[in-house]
């Protein structure tokens, strides 16, 4: 029997193939990080076998564009166990860079990226349903309050995904009789 073509897992949100994960080296199971949880990564971002991308940074997850890492990659580390090393391709403009690739990376646009990713680290946060509604409308607070950094900064769609993480936060908090 001969292996012609290997393809990793399908873990984009339309299963299109738009990202991919493959793993190379496995971490701890069942133990991924969440929306606005602190993560420690080791990044390896690279287009057609030239690295254009290499850093090991600490960053909130939502918030990767902050260091130049497009959406497919953020939304892959949700996706990654703690310790694990692992292939992220992300095809399409969608989660690529799309024509906004920073000028210093010289992509062509709606580049096919690959990124090797190792999740060091990341720091538990609560999940919904785990906090009070009091800890809730603090929590969205912060978050509104990022939310409008990015938005007096330019950074729209980081703000508007700061937003709607208040609106999914809340949407099920009672807030009494109005």
């Amino acid at each position: 029997m001969e292996l012609l073509k290997w393809e990793g897992e399908d873990i984009s949100p339309d299963h299109d193939g738009s990202i991919t994960k493959s793993i190379i080296v496995s971490g701890e199971q069942y133990n991924c990080p969440s929306e606005n949880a602190p993560v420690t990564v080791h990044a390896v971002g690279s287009h057609n076998g030239r690295v254009f991308y290499d850093q090991e940074l600490t960053f909130l997850l939502g918030e990767g564009a902050e260091h130049y890492l497009p959406e497919g990659v953020d939304r892959a580390i949700r996706r990654i166990n703690k310790g694990e090393k692992c292939r992220i391709t992300l095809k399409g403009s969608r989660f690529t860079f799309g024509k906004d690739a920073p000028a210093d990376f010289n992509l062509p646009p709606s580049a096919e990226l690959v990124y090797t990713i190792f999740l060091k680290n990341f720091e538990k946060v609560k999940a919904s349903w785990e906090l009070t509604d009091e800890e809730k409308v603090q929590e969205a607070e912060k978050i509104r309050l990022r939310g409008n950094e990015f938005l007096k900064q330019g950074k729209l769609k980081l703000a508007l995904n700061k937003y709607l993480s208040v609106v999914n936060l809340l949407e099920y908090t009672y807030f009494g009789k109005a």
